[in-house]
């Protein structure tokens, strides 16, 4: 499973993206032990968007 996503990563080279793991987590990472580190990542990427406030 992990071959995967390093092969789906390589092939996005030319576009901008970071791969965030969470590998304590299970598949409801939202309640998982590293929910708090998914939050202030998330809430990071939203931050990183070019919003057009009008």
């Amino acid at each position: 499973m992990l071959q995967r996503f390093f092969k789906t990563a390589q092939a996005l080279k030319q576009n901008k993206f970071t791969l965030q793991w969470y590998p304590k987590s299970d598949h409801v990472v939202t309640i998982g032990p590293e929910r708090k580190q998914f939050e202030t990542d998330v809430l990071a990427y939203l931050e990183s968007l070019p919003w057009n406030e009008e």
